[in-house]
């Protein structure tokens, strides 16, 4: 029996950066693994050029989330005074010691990111292979590469955002075709980014056109697939992931905010919910279908650092939603759903509210 033959494997710019997310070391390895897939590796510098460009700025985000509270933020003035207060001031000075001590590593890893930065040092080990899937080292078919993707960028086929001005979405695709065709394999694309295709209820589809495009300049008995998670693909490499490393990707996913209904605000901004928005939607009106009417009405939810925040633009709807039980119910249920909350507000702004029939679950 024939062995099978694995896919060409190309990792998009987003799930480089999402490593700076990661909570656990497991998430580290998993970024580790692709050196031992390194000779499937499809890779442009438009990926290197992109993880360099982004990386300070996801670097810095992520340090903003490293802060303490303050004691009088969480007690009362009238109980300032008391011991327990002032045992939980001298336990904060010390954990905001050890928080001085996470950020000086975080100037570190922005100042010598060669020595100090995990994620830097393995992501240019990928982005120096030297083979013939990296269009670095492929003189012989750089002009042509960007004279394709000059052309795609101008018809604006996908892959591509509305507003993008670059072409280096095109590049990618336009390499991943070329490296297919040069060796015969099928392809497996891990990419967060909807420009690819959508994601929904676990399942990912890849764009109707590219899906075409792929069968009609590449071949109909190729298959090409997208993944949103780095473990997923590996294994369809064969490459032995963790259940601890799938799961710290995992965790990074579904704090991740994408775009999911076709509401928009008076500045013309896509609105933005987390992803598992609809899941625990889901797992709330199980308990109460009332909540989870009220729940339809928001016009955008931002999950940062445990904290979620709901907004209406419906004064009467927030009103009603906004109670210590609704708190409760969407903190348990988030716990039911593997997503951890620990406070959860509710506001009201100026937006322009989705009709029911926009919310698409």
């Amino acid at each position: 029996m024939p062995k099978k033959q694995h896919p060409l494997l190309f990792v998009d710019t987003n799930i480089f950066l999402d490593f700076y997310r990661v909570e656990g070391e497991a998430g580290l390895t998993l970024l580790n693994h692709l050196g031992s897939v390194s000779d499937l590796l499809i890779i442009t510098d438009q990926i290197e050029v992109e993880f360099l460009n982004n990386r300070q700025k996801v670097v810095s985000e992520v340090l903003k989330n490293v802060r303490v509270p303050t004691v009088s933020k969480l007690i009362p003035a009238y109980l300032a005074d008391t011991k327990t207060a002032a045992a939980l001031a001298r336990n904060f000075k010390q954990v905001d010691a050890r928080i001085n001590s996470i950020r000086n590593r975080f100037t570190g890893v922005l100042k010598s990111p060669n020595v100090r930065d995990p994620v830097f040092k393995a992501a240019k080990k990928v982005f120096s292979h030297d083979t013939t899937l990296n269009l670095k080292f492929r003189p012989d078919r750089r002009e042509e590469i960007l004279q394709l993707s000059l052309t795609r960028h101008q018809r604006g086929f996908p892959p591509r955002k509305k507003q993008d001005t670059s072409m280096g979405d095109a590049i990618n695709w336009e390499w991943i075709l070329a490296c297919a065709i040069e060796t015969g394999k099928d392809i497996a694309i891990v990419t967060r980014d909807n420009d690819y295709g959508l994601f929904l209820d676990g399942k990912s589809y890849l764009n109707d056109w590219l899906a075409q495009e792929f069968k009609d300049r590449v071949s109909s008995k190729r298959t090409i697939a997208i993944y949103p998670s780095l473990a997923q693909a590996l294994r369809k490499l064969s490459v032995a992931v963790t259940d601890e490393e799938e799961k710290e990707e995992q965790l990074v996913i579904k704090q991740q905010a994408i775009p999911i209904n076709k509401a928009e605000d008076n500045n013309n901004k896509a609105l933005l919910y987390p992803p598992f928005w609809p899941e625990l939607l889901d797992k709330i009106g199980k308990t109460s279908r009332y909540s989870r009417c009220y729940l339809n009405y928001a016009c955008a939810a931002n999950y940062q650092t445990e904290n979620l925040t709901i907004a209406f633009s419906d004064e009467d709807v927030c009103s009603l939603i906004d109670n210590e039980r609704n708190r409760k119910l969407i903190i348990n249920k988030g716990l039911e759903i593997g997503v951890k909350i620990t406070m959860v507000m509710f506001e009201r702004v100026m937006t322009t509210p989705p009709h029911n029939d926009d919310v698409p679950f």
